[in-house]
């Protein structure tokens, strides 16, 4: 069972488009959130991708509101650009990410899950995995 964590978590309430924190998370992985507005007001771009030294798989799941899958990104070896999915706003109302990570013996786990998404049409979030 994953951790819930909170958005506030991930992000901060700095002023501007453009954001950046680097959040500790509670398995003790590091991930930073960077904010940049870019699209058009309907669309909301997810990036995901790994630094250098964070080489285990990794990935970003975003379930509607029903649980169902509706996107997947995910993340191993070198550091490449990141992953990227664009969704239509009107998907995302009650939506959550998944956080999953490699664990002991390369288990496949989803180890963080954010319920309280302030997502905003026309902004890319991008996830980068820089801490495991």
């Amino acid at each position: 069972m994953p951790h819930v964590i909170s958005w506030q978590d991930l992000d901060s309430n700095e002023g501007g488009f453009i954001r950046r924190r680097d959040a500790l998370l509670p398995v003790g992985d590091r991930i930073v959130l960077g904010r940049e507005r870019t699209l058009p007001v309907e669309q909301v771009e997810f990036c995901f991708g790994n630094a250098a030294g964070v080489d285990w798989w990794k990935e970003l799941k975003i379930l509607d509101a029903n649980g169902r899958v509706i996107g997947l990104l995910s993340a191993e070896g070198r550091p490449v650009e990141p992953s990227r999915i664009q969704l239509p706003l009107s998907e995302l109302s009650g939506a959550k990410l998944v956080l999953s990570k490699a664990m002991v013996f390369g288990v496949h786990t989803e180890v963080d899950e954010i319920q309280d998404l302030p997502i905003e049409g026309g902004v890319s979030y991008r996830f980068t995995w820089i801490e495991q």
